[in-house]
């Protein structure tokens, strides 16, 4: 049985591939030892170096004048002890010699370099301080020395799951993973990043995560991903019946004369592409970029251009997407608003309740006025992390049973979630569609409902977005984008 012995700490040296890279803040634990001392042994091993001539030639003399099972072992593998490598306890290591200790209790084992390593990173997956990317770090290093990731999961206790999601985040940009994690990232901002499958988007994400735009920034990506996959479907579909092109109107350099026939783009990625009936006897083409998929067809002899046609339909493709960019925006700040009420715990909302008093005062008058939605059962039910429907999420039912039992749980966040579900929703906005002199409008505009609303979740801690900010003081690119529309020929 290894014995306990007391060894000089300058004879002590960190192990050169420990997994844990920052030994944290290490006051606390040097106060401790200061005051009674080191607790727990450390874990060492011989630190050796090949012997010099002249050392070899005194050992086996010594062995000669006395045969020990050490001085054997010390002349055959031709090396000497130069002080201890620590396997486990660094930490303890470095805060004793900031309590100014001399020596520490060590137990000295015998371990080859594999061995070594597999046991800090055993040591060290069980800790609750490694940072997320240390982690991931630690399991790539026990899967290079030939660890299933079952194994793993066995001596880690972290799930076969967990331990594939950690190694993944190797692929991302480690400097960005760093300052992200200096940013306070919490393990539940990394999870967030499995719904993006480029490591250059789950980069971008990386480099949001910790601020208020994290979550916009985040939807967002997921949003031009979703983008990018139903534009490769249309276009799929596309190659089965039209030739690619780079440019309307030309076909490998020469000019065609070619007509629009349908749209699919970004704002509507639920259109379905039907083969056109007459494909086998006409020429159709398609042209892609980053909004859509544009089909064209050739134009007959007899089919006569309609440049009136053209431009109602180009000022009609022009506004259903604006319309659809405006919702698309204001459904987005809604979801950050939900998530971030959904995830409050009722704590938060009893350091508030003067605040939530004065809300429930000004809904009532609101409610009265006929300025806002009726209260939400089914809303609040979500907020409070409660199943809207023992069978069906989507069946229009709300478990009031449920309801009365949140009112004895969380009261305080029950009250704040009835006035929220009344003032919120997925259409409030700063923006409105006016018909203006011939052409459609989108013009910044006040909104009480929203702005009490956001008045209430900053004190509860919300933080806007940049995309919020700028959509409420009316700078947001949309508005230059979609301020003033092409004349229209006076049908609404």
């Amino acid at each position: 049985m290894p014995q306990i012995v007391n060894i000089a700490i300058d004879q002590l040296f960190p192990h050169p591939d420990n997994p844990r890279k920052d030994l944290g803040d290490l006051t606390e634990l040097a106060d401790s030892i200061k005051a009674s001392g080191v607790l727990q042994n450390l874990t060492v091993v011989p630190k050796l170096r090949d012997m010099t001539d002249e050392e070899y030639r005194t050992a086996c003399a010594e062995y000669r004048a006395n045969p020990t099972e050490e001085g054997q072992r010390i002349v055959n593998r031709h090396t000497v002890a130069e002080g201890y490598t620590i396997i486990i306890g660094h930490r303890r290591h470095a805060a004793a010699r900031l309590a100014g200790l001399t020596e520490l209790p060590c137990i000295v084992v015998e371990m080859d370099a594999r061995e070594q390593l597999q046991t800090m990173l055993a040591e060290n997956m069980q800790r609750s301080d490694l940072t997320v990317y240390e982690q991931a770090q630690g399991f790539q290093m026990m899967l290079d020395m030939g660890d299933s990731v079952s194994e793993i999961a066995e001596k880690s206790g972290f799930s076969q799951t967990t331990i594939r999601r950690r190694v993944k985040l190797l692929d991302l940009d480690q400097k960005k993973f760093q300052k992200a994690e200096s940013r306070g990232a919490t393990l539940s901002d990394y999870l967030e990043l499995d719904k993006l499958e480029s490591p250059d988007d789950k980069n971008k994400a990386l480099d949001a995560i910790g601020t208020a735009n994290f979550q916009s920034v985040l939807k967002g990506l997921i949003s031009e991903q979703n983008v990018r996959k139903r534009i490769a479907e249309w276009t799929a579909t596309a190659e089965t019946f039209a030739l690619p092109i780079e440019k309307s109107g030309e076909i490998n350099g020469k000019k065609v004369d070619m007509i629009y026939f349908a749209g699919y783009n970004r704002w509507d990625l639920k259109k379905e592409m039907a083969v056109p009936e007459d494909a086998a006897d006409t020429r159709y083409f398609f042209k892609t970029d980053s909004q859509g998929l544009t089909i064209y067809k050739e134009r007959s002899q007899t089919q006569q251009p309609d440049p009136e046609d053209e431009a109602r339909e180009e000022r009609r493709r022009r506004d259903e997407q604006a319309q659809k960019e405006f919702e698309e925006v204001a459904e987005t700040h809604f979801e950050l608003r939900r998530d971030f009420v959904k995830g409050l715990p009722n704590s938060a909302f009893k350091r508030h309740m003067s605040e939530i008093s004065l809300l429930c005062v000004a809904t009532a008058e609101i409610l009265d006025s006929g300025y806002c939605n009726s209260i939400d059962p089914e809303f609040c039910a979500y907020l409070l992390g409660m199943r809207i429907s023992p069978e069906d999420e989507e069946e229009d039912f709300c478990d009031m049973g449920a309801i009365r039992s949140a009112s004895e749980a969380q009261p305080e966040k029950l009250i704040f979630c009835a006035c929220y579900s009344a003032l919120d929703g997925g259409s409030e906005s700063y923006y409105r569609r006016v018909w203006n002199a011939g052409h459609y409008e989108y013009e910044p505009c006040d909104n009480y409902n929203l702005n009490r609303v956001y008045e209430i979740l900053e004190a509860l801690g919300y933080e806007l977005s940049d995309d919020e900010e700028a959509m409420a003081d009316g700078s947001h690119r949309l508005f230059n984008e979609y301020g003033k529309q092409v004349e229209d020929d006076g049908d609404a």
